[in-house]
């Protein structure tokens, strides 16, 4: 306010010399002056005074104006964060709906025991292994001369588990040596047999080593699965 007053009163100043010094032209008609200037040192002074209050009024009003652009620049740069989040948030969720069309239905308890008993191999019947005695009785493919002693290895492995109920795991590891040996044989001559003797003798060995994990039970003659 002090610095305002001090302004007044050198703006008073200078004006009032100003006003006691200019000169003024008439023009050709002889009407008033042409000149803008103050003619007194009252109007000179009344001038000034309105000046700065116009200035004053004008920083005011410029500064409020300043205020509200501002206040609306953080209210759309707000929607706009809200816009992008809502539009994230959805594109995740449709994303998340696509991936669980393409999954489909999810598998229930009873869908899983069903696929793991799908995969397992069947069990050997009755015409193929007997449980009691521990023979086995080989499909056509796998009784010619090329398997002979694979096939003697493993009906001794077979008949030896009868008495222990259940092989050892060095016996286990033998009898997967010998079928998988058996089957890369076949394998070999699958363009010389019939396709389905071939797939009853690579089904047979899958089972037979399947089996040997399988403890004996004596009571019903048949395997425990």
């Amino acid at each position: 306010m002090k610095t305002l007053i001090l302004g007044l009163i050198v703006m008073f100043t200078v004006t009032t010399a100003t006003a006691q010094t200019e000169s003024f032209t008439v023009d050709d008609r002889g009407d008033w002056p042409l000149t803008l200037r103050a003619t007194t040192p009252a109007e000179s002074f009344a001038r000034g005074i309105a000046d700065v209050i116009r200035s004053w009024g004008l920083y005011n009003q410029w500064t409020s104006q300043a205020a509200v652009d501002a206040n609306q620049a953080a209210t759309m740069a707000m929607e706009n964060r809200q816009r992008w989040l809502r539009a994230y948030y959805e594109i995740r969720r449709d994303a998340r709906a696509d991936r669980i069309a393409e999954r489909g239905p999810r598998l229930t308890r009873e869908d899983l025991i069903r696929i793991a008993r799908a995969g397992r191999p069947e069990p050997l019947g009755p015409s193929e292994f007997s449980p009691v005695t521990g023979r086995l009785t080989w499909p056509l493919l796998l009784r010619g001369e090329t398997f002979n002693v694979d096939r003697a290895v493993l009906e001794v492995l077979f008949t030896q588990r009868l008495g222990e109920r259940i092989i050892s795991p060095e016996e286990d590891q033998k009898i997967r040596q010998l079928t998988d040996k058996m089957q890369a044989d076949l394998k070999g001559r699958v363009r010389q047999v019939r396709p389905g003797d071939y797939v009853d003798a690579k089904r047979f060995l899958t089972s037979l080593a399947h089996e040997a994990r399988q403890p004996v039970d004596f009571q019903v003659g048949l395997v425990a699965k």
